[in-house]
């Protein structure tokens, strides 16, 4: 009889291939799980191709929401670059084409910006409370949206929708001093000047060590002019 060579093809038989003697079993598995195994094979390799697969889907997945991510931080910054009705208009099409990015809400933000610095104030408000309506009131943009919609509203003359939103500033870590030198400026147009000059006076309790060099004395003298008004 011939010697067998080390190329020859073992025979397997093929009932032994579904059933592996020891592989589970030398990974200390408990018992139990062990035969829910042996016993539920379709089960497991369906669960296990769906895992992969899962796996698969969320890497393409987060390769193409960076990707997405990037292109519209800069197809912002194109718009940003352009002027007039162009800009208006490059700004509507990187929030619609974004939508759900950060760039999107940026874009929706300088959009009502954009409408309210060409004098169509109207168009603005209803810009930046529609993006406002977007967020949490604990993003970075909710107060810039505020300080925004207070502004323009103070611009359209409508003073009491700007003396709601100077409240609401008020209220704000950091963004205090803004609420009551708007709401002071407020009641100074309407001649309320006892009210002003109480806003102004909160005012210098909100200023830091580096704000106090630099607003403190502009609101000193405010607070002097209405004080000599009385």
């Amino acid at each position: 009889m011939a010697d067998k060579s080390v190329f020859d093809k073992l025979h397997v038989d093929e009932r032994e291939k579904d059933d592996i003697p020891g592989v589970l079993e030398q990974l200390n598995l408990p018992p139990k799980f062990v035969t829910f195994v042996r016993e539920n094979k379709r089960l497991v390799q369906i669960l296990t191709a769906f895992v992969v697969l899962m796996i698969v889907f969320w890497s393409f997945y987060d390769s193409y929401r960076d990707k997405r991510i990037e292109t519209s931080g800069d197809a912002l910054a194109i718009a940003l670059e352009a002027a007039g009705e162009e800009k208006i208009a490059a700004l509507q099409e990187v929030s619609k084409s974004y939508s759900g990015t950060d760039a999107a809400l940026w874009a929706e933000l300088h959009h009502g910006l954009e409408l309210v610095k060409q004098s169509r104030i109207e168009e603005g408000m209803t810009s930046l409370l529609a993006t406002r309506q977007k967020i949490s009131e604990k993003s970075s943009l909710f107060p810039l949206i505020t300080i925004s919609l207070a502004q323009a509203y103070e611009q359209g003359d409508k003073n009491n929708e700007a003396m709601q939103e100077y409240k609401r500033l008020q209220d704000m870590k950091g963004y205090e001093f803004l609420g009551f030198n708007g709401s002071a400026r407020i009641y100074e147009k309407t001649d309320e000047y006892e009210l002003a000059l109480a806003e102004y006076e909160k005012c210098i309790g909100t200023l830091d060590p580096v704000s106090q060099r630099t607003q403190k004395s502009i609101i000193d003298e405010k607070i002097a002019r209405l004080r000599a008004l009385k």
